[in-house]
């Protein structure tokens, strides 16, 4: 399976911006009738994005769950920090510490904000994506883009 990966650079250190523009991607491939993983490096970070998902807009309900051992397997959007996600997706929001899996989705967003620690995790992502022949694409975003 190819894959396309989008690099999104954030323009500041926030963590909320990071939970933010990837709820906005979310709700985006939702209404598009795409399933979301939402891949987390941890379960604080699981319950942060979950909690964004029900507050990120008001006027409207983003399906989604965290990952557990009885998982809804139709759910449009799951987050997970486990790792052990079966199925296929068809995007794959990537805010954790490694790389996703290339053959899960065919395509996969990297959300990057101006921490050294996150830019470091998103340049080794690059180098895999690259030896798995991905297509690569890089946006830099602006203070408005959010």
């Amino acid at each position: 399976m190819s894959c396309a990966v989008d690099f999104y650079l954030l323009p500041d250190e926030s963590e909320q911006s990071l939970l933010d523009y990837s709820c906005k991607l979310a709700r985006e491939f939702c209404q598009q009738q795409q399933r979301v993983l939402i891949k987390t490096a941890d379960k604080t970070m699981s319950q942060a994005i979950d909690e964004a998902l029900w507050t990120y807009d008001p006027l409207s309900f983003i399906p989604h769950a965290i990952s557990c051992d009885n998982d809804n397997d139709e759910q449009a959007i799951l987050i997970s920090h486990r790792g052990e996600e079966s199925g296929l997706f068809d995007v794959q929001i990537n805010l954790s510490n490694t790389a996703a899996n290339a053959e899960q989705s065919p395509r996969i967003i990297e959300i990057l904000n101006q921490q050294e620690s996150r830019k470091q995790a998103g340049r080794e992502h690059y180098k895999y994506y690259r030896q798995m022949q991905c297509e690569l694409k890089h946006h830099e975003l602006a203070a408005s883009d959010l």
